[in-house]
């Protein structure tokens, strides 16, 4: 492995039943990989509540890691997820403090996103487990008046995804925009 090789920028796609990475347009490599669990399924089967509770967040895990682990292998070495999925750029954008946030331009990767949508916002490891552990705040008991986190399934499902994605394959974080 190169260690400066440039990382590849993967979309990162939410379906009902599976979960796609796929190839950026333009890039030479060309990738299509899906992974058997998908946010809808995931929101209808398993995180049932609103907040969700403890056990359906830790159930959502396992499934994710036995979809999520195994997939790694199949993919570059270095690589970066983009996503432009509007739910998780909602969370990216409005729930995340200023610490957190940072303009992908900005970011040191120098990824150039150009497309049709917004800015991307980086969503650090960081980022996101600032955002899991608020889930799991909620989940505990902490009241909606205190924190204003959306906390149903389908947000849920997306915090969950992105925070096992970017734990069991290494990486510091993904660009989202909508």
């Amino acid at each position: 492995m190169c260690l400066n090789a440039q990382p590849i920028t993967l979309s990162l796609e939410f379906q009902d039943e599976v979960t796609w990475v796929r190839s950026m347009p333009g890039l030479e490599l060309s990738i299509e990989l899906s992974m058997p669990v998908g946010v809808g399924a995931l929101a209808r089967n398993v995180l049932r509540h609103a907040p969700p509770s403890p056990l359906e967040i830790e159930q959502a895990i396992e499934l994710v890691e036995e979809a999520v682990m195994p997939a790694r292998v199949r993919l570059p070495a270095a690589l970066q997820l983009f996503s432009a999925d509007q739910l998780l750029y909602g969370l990216a954008s409005e729930f995340l403090g200023e610490g957190h946030r940072t303009i992908a331009a900005q970011h040191p990767s120098g990824l150039n996103l150009s497309g049709p949508w917004g800015s991307p916002i980086w969503l650090s490891m960081d980022a996101v487990e600032a955002l899991f552990n608020r889930l799991i705040a909620r989940s505990e008991g902490r009241p909606e008046a205190q924190d204003r986190l959306p906390v149903d399934s389908a947000h849920s499902a997306r915090l969950i995804m992105v925070r096992e994605l970017l734990h069991h394959w290494a990486l510091s974080g993904l660009n989202s925009a909508a």
